[in-house]
């Protein structure tokens, strides 16, 4: 019995390390970025905070416990996002990134646009637990740069 469990449990954390390596960085933040945005269009702030680090400080002071907050209010809201990015570069040296973009979130329902700016989206590849046991290595993002034109 043990041996079975032992053998599920290495089947499972081979299946999750082939997972987490696949493409290149680039890919990898795709991915990652991708997620948050799906995240935002479902309203699901939980899904959309999944790719920010604990770490997270921007230069206006907000902090992750301040912007999940943040996020679970703004999603809460009877808005119907539409997130788009657009004229995207990467920049990757190490376990380090950036994601120079041009973000433009409207509103479905409304057909208002609730924000359209360019930003400076900054991650770092930090080591994660999946199910508690399993050890992994994904991109999160760890500030925002060019939110304090939206305060302007």
């Amino acid at each position: 019995m043990l041996l079975v469990i032992v053998a599920v449990a290495a089947g499972v954390y081979y299946q999750i390390s082939l997972n987490q390596e696949t493409g290149s960085a680039e890919q990898q933040i795709a991915a990652v970025i991708q997620r948050a945005e799906s995240g935002v269009e479902r309203g699901d702030a939980r899904m959309a905070m999944s790719v920010v680090s604990r770490d997270y400080k921007d230069d206006m002071g907000t902090t992750y416990s301040l912007l999940r907050i943040r996020a679970t209010d703004a999603l809460n809201s009877n808005a119907q996002p539409d997130v788009t990015l657009a004229n995207s570069r990467f920049s990757i040296t190490g376990d380090h990134g950036t994601l120079q973009t041009h973000v433009r979130v409207g509103d479905r329902r409304t057909e208002e646009t609730l924000f359209d700016h360019d930003l400076t989206i900054h991650l770092r590849k930090e080591k994660l637990r999946k199910y508690l046991i399993f050890r992994t290595r994904e991109w999160r993002v760890v500030s925002v740069q060019g939110l304090e034109s939206v305060l302007d």
